[in-house]
């Protein structure tokens, strides 16, 4: 590994924001077009990236890198890239088994549509403030992750972390009910 991110890693295991700024700086574009060149959709692409980065400063004091940062980082975007098109895969797989095999009324897919709609903004209200509204910002409103910073007056960094927080909590829960639904149309 070369001195200088030897030196942004072992900042970064120190607790330096600093060092994972500029390591966020230096590596979400590029990582983001690698991403993108998996999932062919940028959105994705950068949620991606944004998970692997907080994956990267909250586990920042266990963090052990045998090759180079550069190396290590790419690794887990192409990991995380694939699971989430595997993920794709098995979840159109269900949906075209549901749709091929179902009888029930377009009535109780409206209600389940509100009832899974009342679950998302149950999750919504147990996040952190913030955390919520600059997720309801990103996702429902669909603005940028500047124009979030300068409308709440906070660093575009603590945007993106915030973002990547609560998709992670969104993630954990997806999957919950993609199992919940292939278990119920089994």
């Amino acid at each position: 590994m070369d001195t200088t991110s030897v030196n942004l890693v072992d900042q970064l295991k120190e607790g330096n924001e600093n060092a994972y700024y500029q390591l966020f700086e230096n590596y979400f574009e590029p990582l983001t077009f690698y991403a993108n060149s998996f999932t062919e959709d940028v959105e994705t692409a950068k949620d991606i990236v944004q998970e692997v980065m907080g994956q990267l400063y909250e586990k920042r004091a266990q963090l052990q890198i045998s090759t180079s940062l550069k190396s290590y980082l790419y690794q887990t975007v192409k990991n995380k890239s694939l699971n989430h098109l595997k993920h794709l895969k098995v979840v159109s797989k269900n949906h075209e088994e549901i749709k091929g095999g179902q009888n029930e009324s377009y009535e109780n897919l409206d209600m389940e549509g509100s009832e899974l709609l009342a679950k998302i903004n149950r999750i919504l209200e147990e996040l952190p403030p913030q955390c919520a509204t600059i997720f309801k910002m990103s996702k429902m409103e669909g603005k940028s992750n500047q124009e979030i910073a300068d409308e709440l007056g906070i660093s575009k960094k603590t945007v993106e972390n915030q973002l990547s927080r609560a998709l992670s909590v969104f993630r954990k829960i997806l999957t919950i009910i993609t199992l919940y639904f292939i278990l119920k149309y089994s």
